[in-house]
């Protein structure tokens, strides 16, 4: 059996504003990799097409994939790609009839029954996690298997749509074997500016699973329990990656990497003990973190953390489920600055409930941070989470999920006038925070190398973007 691994084509300037473009990251499709590796494992042939990376035309891609013929194609779908998804597969059913769609990622996990309704080019959905779903859908057709017996699927069925019972999440994250990274290009992947210190720099997910209730955040695919792998295999695969590609940073890409303060100070003991020789950066939550954790974060080359903020306005944080305080931000900023380390902050700009006025102590409440790095993202309600369903409620939203990215404005709060008014305050909030004198003075005054200058570049071409 022969199985192909697609992402379809997602230009940035489709993922951004035409400015951003310019600058924009493109990161491997670690999800895509972790089920290649495990299809590997189990001695079927697998490659992976990232189209974003390798920057082809859905022409170019559909050519590739009928000269491979594979027996499977699993196509990834956040919500600005499904449609794409869904096209690609339409326009290849007839030319190479054998082959099987399968849908995987956040919008097949949320949409499982209705995706195969609304398409019929696409044969199956994994729900959740792949990595033990597709080997089995993939056996289970070879031989001719009941597929309803498959945990974590959609499929076909007597004229109907079944989703089978659903796959548990995958509590031994030790027992999944490293990323297939050796069936990508990676020297062509890019991080964007004031995403890394060092090149080459890579991503890693050490952690699965989000316990918290923010209404805006989809969890159709790791679910709401925490896992962690073990700081054993985290070092090994780091080690593995400076072996292997020279890795000399690492982005965690964990919703929480600092979520349980024994695994991640023993994860620090474990770079400092080692002289591990790696800097990085990860997200975090600011009531998950403290002083001691932070100041031995920073000891072992954390330069940066990411703290999704998104409002400088309480009552509009306790509607999201946030689960924080103005407070709890001020204090954790403050303690990161005193650690050292870098913040990369982000807002939401058109929530529901939110008015100009509203957003301009967002804007406030953000220069008062003064973190290095903010950006304020338009609200995008993802179809399947609770925010969709308060958006439907409280605003004007928009249908098309080509444009669900978070830089265009879908969503209109009845509070808002129009989306010109959205654009308007998305683009003044980033004028308010990065032309202030101080602000520029003190960037410029802490360049230190070319490589900082070239990230100041590309950073002001971010902050320009669009205005």
């Amino acid at each position: 059996m022969k199985v192909l691994l697609v992402t379809v084509p997602f230009s940035a300037e489709e993922r951004y504003t035409e400015g951003m473009a310019k600058v924009a990251n493109v990161l491997p499709p670690l999800g895509m990799t972790y089920v290649a590796a495990v299809l590997e494992k189990a001695n079927v042939e697998v490659k992976i097409i990232d189209s974003q990376v390798l920057n082809i035309s859905m022409d170019q891609l559909e050519k590739q994939i009928v000269d491979y013929n594979p027996d499977f194609i699993g196509l990834y779908s956040m919500t600005p790609t499904f449609n794409k998804c869904a096209q690609l597969a339409k326009r290849l059913k007839n030319v190479i009839p054998k082959s099987y769609f399968v849908l995987g990622g956040p919008h097949a996990s949320a949409f499982p029954k209705g995706i195969l309704k609304e398409s019929d080019a696409l044969d199956y959905v994994i729900v959740g996690e792949g990595e033990i779903t597709f080997p089995e859908l993939v056996t289970s057709v070879e031989k001719g298997q009941d597929l309803t017996k498959v945990d974590g699927i959609a499929l076909r069925k007597d004229g109907g749509v079944v989703v089978t019972n659903p796959r548990q999440a995958i509590q031994d994250l030790d027992s999944i074997p490293f990323p297939a990274r050796h069936l990508l290009q990676m020297d062509k992947y890019v991080p964007g500016p004031y995403t890394y210190k060092r090149l080459p720099m890579t991503t890693m997910i050490t952690t699965r699973g989000c316990p918290f209730r923010c209404t805006f955040c989809p969890d159709s695919v790791f679910g709401k329990t925490h896992r962690r792998r073990s700081v054993d295999n985290v070092i090994k695969e780091i080690r593995h990656l400076q072996k292997e590609y020279g890795i000399k940073e690492i982005g965690f890409y964990d919703d929480t990497l600092t979520l349980n303060k024994k695994w991640i100070l023993e994860l620090c003991d474990r770079f400092i003990e080692e002289k591990i020789d790696i800097t990085w950066m990860c997200s975090s939550r600011v009531d998950t973190i403290d002083e001691e954790m932070l100041f031995k974060m920073k000891k072992a080359g954390c330069w940066s953390i990411f703290y999704g903020i998104e409002s400088g306005n309480q009552e509009l944080l306790d509607k999201i489920q946030k689960g924080i305080t103005l407070d709890q931000v001020r204090k954790a900023v403050k303690l990161t600055h005193k650690a050292g380390i870098i913040i990369r902050a982000s807002f939401m700009v058109a929530l529901p409930g939110e008015t100009p006025a509203k957003a301009m102590e967002t804007i406030r409440f953000a220069i008062e941070l003064d973190c290095k790095i903010t950006k304020f993202n338009i609200t995008a309600p993802y179809p399947g989470t609770e925010l969709y369903e308060q958006a439907l409620k409280s605003g004007k939203l928009e249908k098309n999920l080509d444009n669900f990215t978070v830089h265009h404005p879908v969503f209109v709060p009845y509070g808002y006038k129009d989306e010109n008014e959205v654009m308007e305050i998305e683009k003044k909030a980033h004028r308010m925070f990065y032309f202030r004198p101080s602000y520029v003075l003190r960037f410029i005054s802490e360049i230190r190398s070319w490589n900082d200058f070239k990230q100041l570049v590309a950073g002001v071409r971010v902050a320009l973007a669009g205005f």
